[in-house]
């Protein structure tokens, strides 16, 4: 059902940011309206709930690193940026195919910062941008995915063996960081701050700590009406560990995800939520609003 609920909303917020961006020439105010569309979705339609806490101060020019559970992931994001008032500054990693979508590729070209995934071809395109940033004067949040992927199965399973191969303990509850491209862009951004998000969906607790992953790791997930009913996010400020003089960025970025594993554990532990039953109740208000529209 979710099906025919979701392709019109993206297709309509696309539209809508793509008339932003051509009137205006602002990335900021295209992305932001494009997911205040999405919030409307998820309020009326999902339910969906968000719980922050937040423990940083936000700085005009902010590096932040995060776990990347699911497809979902761009609305809790999103809606910290929204309490926090800074929406428009986000940044993100992008593929490089990904500026040719249509409507919205050109608004994602302008800002986003696009690889094709190979680092060493990638690298100088990654100092260019860190200097792009660091000669502006404009706020920004540049946020990166250092797990690379969505917590599914079978990056679950990649994700053992790389750990396996590297002499690292397996996580539990997030896949093995990548370090490489943080490290690089530490040593060329220079970020007023650096924070740490986690994200946990812990309404889908017995997904967590298995081989199975996220329900909505990707887009099919999503389509077969499995989405989360309530989001935790968790801010941490790590400035004063990852931007000192005598850092090791890859260290520290691993010493964050075993914290994070640990959180996302003590969250799901402490809410114990039955996602089938909530699935259930969000089934049966979309059927309401259906026939209330429609019949």
């Amino acid at each position: 059902m979710l099906l025919y609920l979701i392709f019109p909303l993206l297709l309509l917020s696309c539209i809508a940011a793509k008339i932003v961006y051509t009137m205006t020439k602002n990335y900021g105010l295209a992305q932001a309206f494009l997911f205040k569309v999405f919030f409307a979705f998820q309020w009326l339609l999902l339910g969906c709930g968000f719980t922050i806490n937040q423990h940083a101060i936000l700085k005009k020019k902010i590096f932040m690193i995060c776990n990347h559970p699911s497809y979902f992931d761009a609305l809790p994001i999103f809606w910290w940026a929204l309490k926090n008032g800074r929406m428009q500054d986000f940044i993100f990693v992008a593929k490089d195919s990904i500026s040719k979508a249509p409507l919205v590729g050109d608004i994602i070209k302008d800002r986003y910062l696009l690889i094709k995934r190979n680092f060493d071809t990638d690298s100088q395109t990654i100092i260019n941008f860190c200097n792009q940033l660091n000669s502006s004067n404009k706020p920004y949040i540049f946020l990166i995915f250092p797990e690379g992927t969505t917590y599914s199965k079978t990056t679950i399973e990649k994700s053992n063996n790389y750990a396996t191969e590297h002499k690292i303990v397996p996580f539990k509850n997030v896949l093995c960081p990548r370090v490489l491209g943080t490290d690089l862009i530490l040593k060329y951004l220079k970020p007023d701050c650096v924070l740490d998000m986690t994200i946990t969906y812990d309404d889908y607790a017995d997904h967590y700590g298995t081989k199975n992953g996220i329900p909505f790791s990707s887009s099919n997930g999503l389509l077969k009406s499995q989405y989360p009913k309530s989001t935790i996010i968790d801010v941490h400020d790590i400035s004063s560990e990852i931007l000192s003089e005598n850092n090791n960025v890859p260290d520290i970025v691993m010493s964050r995800w075993r914290l994070k594993d640990t959180l996302i554990q003590n969250n799901i532990t402490k809410n114990g939520y039955n996602s089938s039953t909530d699935k259930m109740i969000h089934m049966l208000i979309i059927v309401c609003i259906i026939k209330q529209l429609f019949f």
